[in-house]
């Protein structure tokens, strides 16, 4: 039997995993995960997760990627990001990234990318988010209250991806600047 002979349980379900809409509002909250859509220049298009995200708050419509990425994480976040944008569609990876929490602290997390920029319905890349137990974490990971060491310097910088687009900037750099992260991120 071929891989196109295997039928996708995700199409085939009866039901395809849909929630009745009197019980969706209901349900959110005990999401653990959380579906983010993204353009390929890495905007927020749309998103399926608890109220306020994995994170403590809700991610707005616009908002770039990298908004609350670890500086440590955003060259990997970006190689990703760059292989997902390169790959054919129904490719996926995963990497590992601490992404700061409403609270302040960092939490690490497993972010899932899917290339469907072929499927007419998304025709973006699919995010899918969730924070990884201590007990699963790399052993090489940092714990997630640590800061980054140049995120402690009062050194303003930013880190740049592809065509130029800020994808991180340091605290230094928004005081400096005298905007918001997400204004100058993407």
């Amino acid at each position: 039997m071929s891989d196109a002979d295997v039928p996708d349980e995700r199409h085939d379900a009866p039901d395809r995993g849909l929630v009745g809409a009197e019980h969706l509002h209901a349900m959110l909250p005990f999401l653990g995960e959380a579906v983010y859509l993204y353009d390929r220049d890495g905007d927020l298009k749309a998103r399926l997760s608890p109220p306020n995200g994995i994170l403590g708050y809700g991610v707005e419509v616009g908002t770039n990627v990298f908004a609350h990425m670890h500086p440590d994480d955003v060259p990997r976040g970006i190689q990703i990001g760059d292989e997902a944008r390169s790959a054919h569609h129904g490719w996926s990876g995963e990497v590992q990234v601490r992404l700061r929490h409403a609270d302040g602290t960092w939490r690490r997390c497993l972010l899932r990318i899917h290339n469907r920029t072929g499927d007419p319905e998304i025709a973006g890349m699919v995010a899918v988010l969730r924070e990884v137990p201590e007990s699963e974490a790399h052993a090489d990971a940092a714990e997630g209250s640590l800061s980054s060491i140049a995120e402690d310097l009062p050194t303003a910088y930013l880190a740049l991806g592809r065509g130029g687009r800020v994808r991180f900037a340091s605290d230094a750099a928004v005081g400096l600047l005298g905007t918001g992260r997400t204004d100058l991120v993407g």
